[in-house]
């Protein structure tokens, strides 16, 4: 499957700060809006001011990007913004939702790591929000671990599919 991927740019000073970004890394979070789609949340963010964005946001359905990968997004404190990718995994309690959704976020990020060079052994590219918080201790979020967690999925296992997913060319 191809993933559908939406862009629309969120304006500039809009929970955009247009800062240049060179990533080293990826952290994905979760949305907690059980239910939304990627779509409602781009209407929101496009809606609302937030102050805080993404550069993804993945469903089960498409991905919307809301931020080019080469600025910053405000999606995990001021150290991890400065560093990575920000991706929303939109949530559901339907679990083919999960399951298509789940597929729909590795295939974005194999896109995205061969673009960078990384590698998904190298422990410093794939991380969690609350590895963010743990490290960092600029925020206090858990996801996407819980969400995981509730689906019997895990961060280990996330780098496990995307080394899978990697090897079968990223799509």
């Amino acid at each position: 499957m191809t993933l559908p991927i939406k862009v629309d740019f969120l304006p500039v000073g809009h929970d955009r700060p247009g800062t240049p970004l060179t990533p080293q890394g990826v952290v994905v979070h979760s949305t907690a809006t059980p239910g939304a789609t990627a779509e409602n949340e781009d209407t929101a963010f496009h809606t609302h001011d937030f102050h805080a964005s993404a550069h993804f946001f993945v469903d089960w359905n498409e991905a919307v990007k809301l931020v080019p990968l080469g600025e910053v997004a405000w999606h995990a404190g001021p150290t991890a913004n400065s560093r990575f990718i920000g991706i929303e995994l939109c949530e559901t309690a339907d679990d083919g939702q999960w399951k298509q959704s789940l597929a729909n976020l590795l295939e974005l990020l194999g896109m995205i790591f061969p673009v960078y060079g990384w590698t998904v052994v190298d422990d410093n590219v794939l991380w969690s929000h609350a590895r963010v918080s743990q490290t960092f201790g600029e925020t206090d979020h858990t996801d996407p671990v819980e969400y995981f967690a509730s689906h019997g999925y895990s961060m280990d296992q996330l780098k496990i599919d995307l080394q899978a997913q990697i090897n079968a060319g990223g799509r």
